[in-house]
């Protein structure tokens, strides 16, 4: 029987997934972000049987095309390529969305990749403004998730 559950993991326990599905895809090297050792970020992994195959990090941030609401940015959402698919992201993004609910946010945005706009798409996630390029990553769109 697989066996899982959903953690607050720490900024190191993300690098490995950060670096692996979104960086160089080589995961012994670290992909840090700024604002990972911020007190009001937050990092969650989806663990199972000991591994961390799923991760989202959080960040206090306001975006300017969402106005002045309380929100946070999800950003690092990766699952690993041996478990895409199986819902671990959804259920990782269904926790995170009912745990920023409970403590008072309006909204979780991103600067979501091309590649996971129906991802995120059929968690409710709307979309703001025009697709841009972030250059050697990739297409992306900001996407939100208003919780009124």
């Amino acid at each position: 029987m697989n066996t899982f559950h959903i953690a607050e993991i720490s900024a190191e326990e993300t690098f490995p997934l950060r670096s692996l599905v979104l960086r160089s895809r080589d995961s012994s090297i670290p992909c840090p972000f700024e604002g990972d050792k911020e007190k009001t970020t937050h990092h969650f992994g989806y663990v199972r049987e000991n591994e961390i195959v799923a991760i989202a990090s959080f960040y206090q941030r306001k975006s300017d095309l969402l106005g002045q609401k309380e929100m946070v940015q999800l950003r690092g959402m990766a699952t690993h390529p041996d478990y895409s698919g199986q819902g671990c992201g959804k259920e990782l993004m269904e926790f995170t969305i009912d745990f920023y609910r409970d403590n008072g946010f309006d909204l979780i945005w991103c600067n979501a990749r091309e590649i996971a706009f129906g991802f995120y798409q059929k968690l409710g996630f709307l979309s703001k403004g025009e697709n841009f390029l972030i250059p050697e990553i990739g297409v992306h769109r900001v996407m939100y998730y208003a919780f009124e």
